[in-house]
């Protein structure tokens, strides 16, 4: 007997819903606290029955559940997976289909694809969208999902090759563009949690095949159809990119990830005008990649040509505009960390905040990022007041709201701890210092408590979320 399927119980079921037979309870009271989730379910599960079915009695069962609406409840589609595997797996292998005894036959693209690897991969997929979860907890939760489906595809790679396409035992147009479009997303999810994993051998291997399957899918169907039409392709190897910048990043290795985030950038420069959105937003990756690096010079030439493109009147650029907000952000960024011009410096970054005010709703994540921005380039002028305070924590106000205990969240807490602290150096009496020690003592608490949460202990900003958290406990021991 299984656990017990009330969500808040973790006791070893005793019974099961008389229904349908397939959820089990520890006690009539989870079953009663369950009923309002599991009455809409109790007739669907009650077809997904647990004897040996004909293929054209179980198929249609399982086609009918993924088309519905409860086709997307986890809950359903683990119940739905179980009963597929009973229906489709048990049976006696034939050449390019499967067959039982009885000479039932079913092809194997309807299974293992039409199937099994949908369900895998839509369970996979809620996982993901989970944000009520811990990034630890969805990441063990979706990637035997994940594994699943690629163990089910890659047996097709072979069909993808041109020199088996022209067989009359080949799959369809249809088929292979579908394939590569599922390969490429699986590759990258996987990618995605093995990274945060700190599996970096492993995830090297998954980002590749990623980035060449999204390259790949073009070039192989370009005579015929392509696996995503105009800017789709470029949105394909674009986020590909994006995820190889996030394992270079996570390994520490700045040069590789300029490497990659220079890839990215020519990309979409080739695909879009010069001042498209989505060559900002590379502009902005490349930006704090070479800022990372420590290459202010470069990160600052290019901020700086950037901007000046977007104000250039020809491009017909709303001044108004979040292309506009995002180029003087960049800039402001690049100069705060090279320590240069600070005037120059806090005038973008308070047009930034200006036109993202006019721009989004006040929570919005971007107003976010440019209350933070404006509030270290105010602290960086030693400006301690009650506005450099308040734009700290409304960028953490914003994050918290926003995102819950996720990354923005904890930088905005550890930024807060950096203000509080570094404001204990400015007071007057040793009361006053200890109590802005302390504040900063309960903001790198909080830090450290979210990165504990979303990522692994030896995660980069959980390291320095420890390492502020120990120097403000140490000024406190000398109170």
């Amino acid at each position: 007997m299984s656990e017990c399927a009330q969500p808040d119980c973790c006791k070893m079921a005793k019974s099961s819903c008389s229904g349908c037979g397939r959820e089990h309870y520890c006690s009539s009271d989870c079953q009663k606290l369950d009923w309002k989730i599991h009455k809409s379910m109790c007739p669907i599960l009650k077809k997904l029955t647990k004897k040996l079915q004909p293929f054209h009695e179980a198929e249609p069962v399982i086609n009918e559940i993924l088309l519905s609406k409860k086709g997307n409840d986890i809950r359903v589609l683990e119940h739905l997976l179980s009963y597929a595997e009973l229906q489709l797996e048990k049976v006696i292998t034939g050449n390019g289909y499967r067959e039982r005894e009885s000479s039932q036959c079913i092809k194997y693209w309807h299974p293992d694809i039409a199937i099994f690897h949908i369900i895998n991969s839509r369970i996979a997929g809620i996982y993901t969208a989970n944000d009520s979860i811990s990034e630890l907890i969805r990441d063990n939760k979706r990637y035997p999902f994940l594994i699943k489906s690629l163990c089910l595809l890659n047996p097709w790679l072979p069909h993808l090759d041109s020199d088996t396409r022209h067989r009359a035992d080949s799959i369809s147009n249809d088929q292979i563009i579908y394939l590569w479009h599922e390969l490429y997303f699986t590759e990258r999810r996987i990618a995605e949690v093995t990274i945060n994993r700190d599996q970096f051998d492993v995830a090297e291997i998954h980002c590749q095949r990623c980035l060449t399957y999204s390259k790949r899918a073009i070039i192989k169907l370009e005579d015929k159809r392509d696996i995503v039409k105009g800017e789709d392709k470029t949105l394909a190897t674009l986020a590909a990119l994006r995820t190889i910048i996030d394992l270079r990043q996570r390994q520490g290795d700045y040069s590789g990830a300029v490497k990659f985030s220079e890839e990215a950038y020519n990309l979409v420069v080739e695909a879009y005008d010069p001042v498209h959105r989505k060559v900002q937003e590379a502009a902005g990756m490349l930006i704090n990649l070479l800022i990372d690096k420590g290459d202010l010079y470069d990160a600052f030439r290019f901020a700086e040509q950037t901007y000046s493109n977007l104000k250039d009147h020809k491009h017909g650029i709303d001044q108004e505009s979040e292309d506009v907000a995002c180029g003087a952000y960049n800039l402001a960024d690049v100069i705060l960390q090279q320590k240069g011009d600070l005037i120059k410096c806090e005038r973008l970054a308070r047009e930034a905040l200006r036109i993202r005010d006019q721009l989004h709703d006040h929570n919005d994540g971007n107003i976010g990022r440019s209350c933070g921005l404006l509030a270290r380039v105010l602290k960086s002028q030693n400006n301690f007041g009650d506005e450099t305070k308040e734009l700290f924590e409304r960028c953490l106000s914003i994050f918290n709201r926003l995102e819950g205990d996720r990354g923005n969240t904890a930088a905005g807490n550890n930024s807060l701890g950096h203000f509080h602290r570094e404001l204990a150096g400015t007071q007057s009496t040793v009361e006053k210092q200890r109590k802005q020690l302390l504040l900063a003592k309960s903001y790198f608490e909080e830090a450290c408590r979210i990165q504990l949460k979303i990522g692994s202990p030896n995660h980069p900003n959980n390291v320095l979320c420890i390492s502020d958290l120990s120097l403000v406990l140490s000024d406190l021991s000398k109170f």
